[in-house]
């Protein structure tokens, strides 16, 4: 990141709004995490300054392999494509230049907030934040919006399963399943044994993740 930032600020000047950000994002990034919230809450907001970023580093950097799981307590910015080779949980801000993936991806609105230029792929996403892909979303079983405080964005979503549990999605919605603001009932069907909670009528987080880390099957 440090060589990133100085051929930045040689180029663009030490005023530039991205070459300031990067610099708070390592040297106060509670800082950078408030101010890139408040000012890049939507979409709208936050895909242009992406891209503005992007614009500026001309050379794609090597990926960013992470092994086993990663929970993300502070910002994290990748110029680059970012992969996680097991589950993905933020309760911060994530910038991702390139694709994203990982086994289990999710988040903590209002606490987080995720926007990734490219593509994005997982076996589950489950989401309560501010999820912003310029891209396509894809999961091979299941993607999972949750509430009605935030939203999550994509050019397509795809999964065999799409639910929204009181929740925005804007895109082309692609799945076998789609369960919009109603009862989750028939996925009771669909999943395995154990994953659907009939007391709550609804998918069961915690079990669907241990299935997934276990490398067992969550649809029937």
């Amino acid at each position: 990141m440090e060589e990133l930032i100085a051929s930045l600020e040689a180029e663009h000047g030490e005023d530039n709004d991205w070459v300031r950000y990067l610099k708070m994002s390592t040297s106060s990034p509670g800082d950078f995490e408030e101010i890139f919230k408040d000012r890049y809450y939507c979409f709208e907001d936050s895909m242009p300054k992406v891209e503005e970023l992007a614009n500026m580093v001309k050379t794609k950097l090597p990926p960013h392999v992470v092994e086993g799981d990663l929970s993300l307590s502070s910002p994290l910015i990748v110029a680059g494509d970012f992969e996680v080779k097991g589950d993905f949980y933020t309760s911060s801000v994530l910038i991702v230049l390139g694709d994203f993936k990982a086994r289990f991806i999710s988040d903590c609105g209002p606490d987080s907030l995720v926007v990734v230029r490219g593509n994005v792929g997982a076996s589950i996403l489950w989401t309560d934040g501010e999820f912003h892909v310029a891209g396509d979303i894809v999961a091979s079983e299941l993607v999972y919006g949750a509430y009605n405080d935030n939203v999550l964005v994509g050019a397509t979503v795809k999964a065999p399963v799409v639910v929204q549990d009181d929740h925005a999605i804007e895109g082309d919605v692609e799945a076998e399943h789609h369960i919009a603001y109603e009862s989750q009932a028939p996925l009771a069907e669909v999943f395995v044994e154990g994953a659907f909670d009939a007391e709550r009528n609804k998918l069961d987080y915690g079990f669907l993740k241990e299935q997934l880390a276990a490398g067992k099957p969550v649809r029937r």
